[in-house]
């Protein structure tokens, strides 16, 4: 079978991807693209499984660390790799699961933190169901005593200056207001839980932070991603 390599290369050299596509018997184009190199190939292979696999062993001969995340193509078949691990799968998988979460708990939370006709009450407890939901509330210290009182009324605050210029301020005010109401030994960071909750109580412009998200990106694109 015949295989058209689109990959992206970190950690190298064009001198030892254009190597090691050699010993994998590719013949293609290498680039420069900031951190990394893009790659765009032809090869004969048996399954994009061993074919990645093969690339990967080349060039990690070559160096250690590299990262590698690398589509192949063969007819109308499309396998992506992070590594040696297939994520196209995954990412379907995580893709309808975020879609039933939002059907099942994120719709009704959306609803009842946006209503402008429940009570402060009522909507402190909905914020406080949450954030045991998303598992954020483990990260508030002293929490139990003090209860989300003053984490509701920050975000109130917070969500009257949200604009698209002025999200990314707003968010980490948000989560430094988080921090210092909430301190936690061992645990600074209430990004994540910050951006939960204004996108809850706002939606759009606000995208929600999760670290393991980035991660995984981050990795996906040869660490490019910022």
């Amino acid at each position: 079978m015949r295989f058209e390599l689109k990959a992206r290369i970190n950690g190298s050299n064009d001198r030892a991807i254009r190597q090691a596509l050699k010993q994998v018997g590719a013949d293609g184009e290498v680039n420069k693209v900031r951190d990394a190199f893009a790659v765009s190939a032809e090869i004969e292979g048996t399954s994009a499984e061993e074919l990645n696999k093969s690339l990967l062993f080349s060039l990690r001969n070559l160096r250690k660390r590299t990262k590698v995340s690398a589509e192949w193509t063969s007819g109308a078949i499309a396998e992506t790799y992070l590594d040696h691990l297939v994520i196209l799968e995954n990412f379907k998988l995580f893709a309808l699961l975020y879609l039933n979460d939002w059907c099942e708990k994120d719709r009704d939370f959306v609803d009842r933190l946006s209503s402008t006709t429940s009570t402060t009450e009522a909507r402190l407890r909905d914020l406080q169901d949450a954030a045991k939901y998303y598992g954020v509330l483990r990260n508030f210290g002293g929490v139990a005593q003090k209860g989300l009182g003053a984490a509701f009324t920050m975000l109130e605050k917070a969500a009257q200056n949200v604009t698209l210029q002025s999200v990314v301020a707003v968010v980490s005010q948000l989560a430094k207001a988080f921090e210092s109401a909430y301190p936690m030994e061992g645990w600074k960071e209430k990004i994540s839980a910050a951006s939960k909750f204004i996108w809850l109580r706002c939606q759009s412009p606000v995208v929600i932070r999760d670290t393991n998200a980035f991660a995984c990106l981050k990795a996906a694109a040869c660490g490019t991603l910022l």
